[in-house]
């Protein structure tokens, strides 16, 4: 529970993208991959850091950062772990368009990512918002 409140106040405390260059380079992307590590079987903890991750995203240099700490596989296993929770589906999936936006990370989520992209969006096909960041 602390870990998820900790990575949601990173997550609007980058209100800037100043703020979120200064919080990944005091290695604020580290420690949000490290929660999501450290806690699998938590819904909530993982739905956090998957927020957290998408908003640093946007970010060219955080999205190499994502990859290189595990993001990408790890966010893979929560989709997996909890494929009936729409909230935390919705959110990965946006994080992995926005991870996506680099090239060689596009390449990594393929083999993996567009089948756990499809169950997400069969599960709930009427989440607009899940559908939208999805395609």
């Amino acid at each position: 529970e602390l870990q998820g409140s900790a990575c949601a106040a990173l997550r609007n405390l980058a209100v800037s993208s100043e703020t979120m260059i200064s919080i990944a380079t005091a290695g604020g992307i580290s420690l949000v991959v490290a929660a999501m590590r450290a806690f699998p079987d938590s819904k909530d903890v993982q739905s956090e850091v998957c927020c957290t991750l998408a908003i640093f995203a946007t970010d060219k240099e955080n999205q190499v950062s994502i990859a290189s700490e595990g993001g990408i596989s790890l966010v893979l296993a929560a989709m997996r772990a909890f494929p009936a929770v729409e909230k935390l589906q919705c959110i990965a999936c946006w994080l992995l368009g926005n991870v996506a936006l680099n090239g060689e990370n596009k390449i990594s989520i393929a083999s993996v990512g567009i089948p756990r992209v499809l169950a997400a969006m069969r599960a709930f096909p009427v989440n607009e918002e899940l559908q939208g960041s999805a395609c």
